[in-house]
């Protein structure tokens, strides 16, 4: 009777102890792709950025900056664009 309870006690903590790992990896790996989704953000905006301050803004330009902002909910800077463009 003491074997059974010992080896179900042990069972139950190992079982445990890997949910947790399992856990903190998860977490882990969303934190990655996470890390790497924002700095392809930050690389295709600087990109879009540099285009926009190297020439006179097209309509093209404002537009497309405009729909992806609108996409991330960032619809002030949308508006600003507009009226930055709307007076050059």
């Amino acid at each position: 009777m003491g074997n059974r309870v010992i080896t179900w006690t042990l069972g139950i903590a190992a079982t445990l102890a890997v949910v947790v790992a399992a856990v903190l990896a998860a977490g882990a790996i969303q934190k990655r792709v996470q890390q790497r989704q924002v700095a392809e953000m930050v690389r295709d905006t600087t990109e879009r950025l540099r285009q926009a301050l190297a020439a006179r803004p097209t309509p093209d330009l404002v537009a497309a900056g405009c729909s992806r902002r609108r996409r991330e909910s960032l619809p002030d800077a949308c508006s600003a664009l507009g009226l930055i463009w709307r007076q050059a």
